[in-house]
């Protein structure tokens, strides 16, 4: 019998995208079938589809107000958690917000104690962008290397993010840490 846990809360999400990100969690290349080359996928997938990680470039917008991103919200707290935990403050100003009483941060506050952080609008916003543009590139994707083929596409979008590049970096290698780390949460 299959069990799951349809009683979310921060602790198992927490722990879900921990091991995602930290542990590689990832299926090994030996197991897919190598059948098809994960550029030319990417390039099956139609410019329309694709036009829509342009809004990663440009300054993000703010979601609505709405319960119906709280699922994103839990995401960006622990991608606000991850980018906190880098070091560097200019980083995560630009990711966190404090505490607020929008709708939208509703089941976040009542798993406070997980330490999840407050991700800000805008970050839940470009998670809305990138989950938009995989809902409508899944159907062109391979039945192979689904998740290598979508982050190959959203990858240069997210260099270019404005919310993503750190003030203070001069070499910028820890905003391209916070990138990688970004770019492996898509596997969820």
């Amino acid at each position: 019998m299959c069990g799951g846990n349809d009683a979310l809360d921060a602790r198992a999400v927490t722990a879900a995208l921990t091991h995602i990100v930290k542990e590689k969690a990832l299926p090994s290349k030996d197991m897919g079938i190598r059948d098809e080359n994960i550029e030319e996928a990417a390039v099956s997938i139609p410019e329309d589809v694709i036009e829509e990680l342009e809004a990663l470039r440009e300054p993000p917008r703010k979601p609505p107000n709405s319960v119906a991103y709280s699922g994103l919200v839990y995401v960006g707290g622990y991608i606000a958690k991850v980018i906190t935990d880098v070091g560097c403050e200019s980083c995560a100003m630009l990711v966190t917000t404090k505490k607020t009483s929008s709708p939208l941060y509703h089941l976040l506050r009542q798993q406070e104690a997980y330490d999840l952080h407050y991700p800000k609008p805008e970050l839940l916003s470009m998670l809305e962008t990138i989950v938009t543009f995989f809902e409508k590139a899944v159907k062109y994707l391979p039945r192979t290397k689904i998740l290598e083929t979508p982050q190959l596409t959203v990858e240069p979008y997210l260099e270019d993010s404005p919310l993503l590049d750190c003030p203070e970096g001069v070499d910028k290698s820890h905003a391209r840490t916070e990138r990688k780390k970004f770019r492996s949460l898509g596997e969820l």
